[in-house]
């Protein structure tokens, strides 16, 4: 019994040279976001813990 098999496609990821997870989700938007988006909350305790060192 024969299996019948699709040929692959260019998917548009591809063509637009965008990287997905798993999931779906656009790496590189995800990446831009957490950058505009200010401090962690680790660089928050950080300058916290900085300032009352020096009070």
């Amino acid at each position: 019994m024969k299996r019948y098999r699709p040929e692959k496609s260019i998917s548009t990821e591809v063509l637009t040279m965008k990287k997905y997870s798993k999931s779906g989700t656009d790496i590189e938007d995800v990446k831009k976001r957490n950058t505009a988006s200010g401090l962690s909350y680790n660089q928050v305790k950080q300058k916290l813990a900085e300032s009352q060192k020096q009070k």
